[in-house]
């Protein structure tokens, strides 16, 4: 996203604080925090600066 030009917010870029928090709207999400829990990566949540697509898919973010 940095890359892109987007602005979202982030703070640690560790995926531990919770800052870069945002609604998935489509996609397969590869977490990699350390934060979310299982209820909130089903119900469409990621930690955008450490998370990825899963496989070659696109996501779709509530920015």
């Amino acid at each position: 996203l940095i890359k892109a030009g987007v602005h979202a917010p982030y703070s640690c870029q560790q995926g531990f604080c919770g800052t870069c928090r945002v609604k998935v709207l489509a996609g397969a999400v590869d977490h990699r925090d350390g934060l979310l829990t299982e209820t909130e990566r089903q119900a469409g949540q990621a930690l955008i600066c450490v998370s990825r697509a899963q496989g070659d898919g696109p996501l779709t973010l509530d920015l």
